[in-house]
């Protein structure tokens, strides 16, 4: 996700971006010489129409629901206050002075009293780097209000960048009750991380916390083991599903890869890490939707290569399962790519096209799976993942 460590970078990139600031002999305005406001770090409540930013103990600020909020609710949307369209470890102080001084009178307000992770040490570096997110296609913005959701190794929102826009958004992603915090990944990928191994990621220097105290790092002991064992199980399977490790965060002892896999065995692997991320409550990110629209979209592979005229009513009552889990759990908050999009339309263009009996209208079907053959490979469709109607429900019975 586009802009996961951006806050947990703050202090490295301010830190550089220092570096480069102008003397006070300088010709160009020294950092010295900027003007910082009454309320400077301003812990002030402030009210949006789901949510409020308030001080919290411990935290600094963070942002909270102040009325019911249902799950896949887009709540906000945010335009970057100050932009740059070039990689964050290129933006120099003397940048960020020149972009502040044209900032309207109100938009400086809201930058100087920002959380600044060097304290009143004057440079904007500190106050920028600590409140942006990366950008869709490249680039770095600044967004205050997105920056004071905190993290939680099992969090409810997710912010991603507009497809077509340097706007982020705020989805929740599960129902929430007034007073509950809003929080959301800073590494999208600690989903799948055991206890150990999120806190020796979020108390490295990326990230400088003291320790993770969010709801799931702070289980009692036999709540934790099933939840980094569901998680270690998803890590593993999303290895063989997918053929390489999660990136951005360090890597595990996974030992070698098994290869192809047979479609029964990966569509196995699927149906699994689907049951294990709902049980998880892990539904930030496109993953878990799309791998429902994954399952159907084997069925349909497998119903054209047999010629199946009707489905029967077992697999048709999976599919249509499947459909309402993809269309509920739908993007994770997140922007598709085209693949996915695509995924979607197929199973989309396919449901249309079946009866309430199972029966396949293929004739309507406009779609290159309706011309596969026996020798046809759902691989050689570029689609990596699989499903059929396996039983997983004693394996299930060990995780909840």
């Amino acid at each position: 996700m586009a802009g996961k460590k951006e806050k947990a970078k703050a202090r490295k990139a301010a830190a550089a971006a220092t570096k480069t600031a102008p003397s006070s002999t300088s010709s160009k305005k020294s950092i010295n010489q900027i003007f910082f406001p009454p309320g400077y770090g301003s812990t002030q409540t402030q009210s949006f129409k789901y949510f409020e930013i308030k001080a919290i103990e411990g935290k600094g600020l963070g942002a909270f629901a102040t009325r019911p909020i249902k799950a896949f609710t887009t709540i906000y949307h945010e335009q970057s206050i100050m932009t740059f369209y070039k990689d964050r470890s290129q933006v120099s102080e003397n940048d960020l002075i020149a972009a502040y001084e044209k900032l309207s009178p109100q938009d400086k307000y809201t930058f100087d009293t920002m959380r600044n992770c060097h304290g009143m040490c004057g440079c904007k570096g500190g106050l920028f780097f600590a409140n942006t997110f990366g950008l869709r296609g490249g680039g770095v913005g600044c967004f205050p209000n997105c920056s004071r959701l905190n993290h939680s190794c099992q969090a409810n929102c997710m912010i991603d960048t507009h497809e077509e826009y340097d706007e982020k958004k705020i989805t929740v992603l599960k129902d929430l009750k007034p007073g509950d915090e809003l929080t959301f990944h800073y590494v999208l990928n600690t989903q799948f991380m055991t206890n150990e191994e999120r806190q020796e990621l979020l108390t490295s220097e990326d990230f400088g916390f003291v320790s993770c105290r969010c709801q799931v790092c702070t289980l009692p002991p036999a709540d934790k083991f099933i939840s980094d064992s569901r998680r270690q199980i998803m890590r593993h399977l999303l290895y063989w599903i997918e053929g390489a490790d999660l990136n951005e965060v360090p890597p595990a002892s996974l030992g070698p890869h098994p290869g192809d896999l047979p479609d029964m065995v990966l569509a196995s692997h699927i149906l699994l890490f689907c049951h294990l991320a709902e049980a998880e409550g892990v539904v930030v990110g496109s993953r878990l939707g799309t791998s429902f629209a994954k399952l159907i979209h084997f069925v349909i592979f497998r119903a054209a290569m047999k010629r199946v005229r009707q489905l029967p009513e077992r697999i048709w009552n999976n599919v249509q399962t499947w459909w309402k889990r993809a269309q509920f759990y739908g993007t994770g908050g997140s922007v598709l790519d085209y693949r996915d999009i695509d995924l979607f339309n197929t199973v989309e263009d396919f449901i249309s096209c079946v009866r309430d009996d199972g029966e396949i209208n293929w004739k309507e079907f406009q779609n290159p799976l309706r011309e596969v053959t026996e020798n046809s490979s759902w691989s050689e469709l570029c689609l990596p993942l699989r499903s059929a109607q396996i039983k997983v429900s004693n394996l299930m019975r060990l995780f909840g």
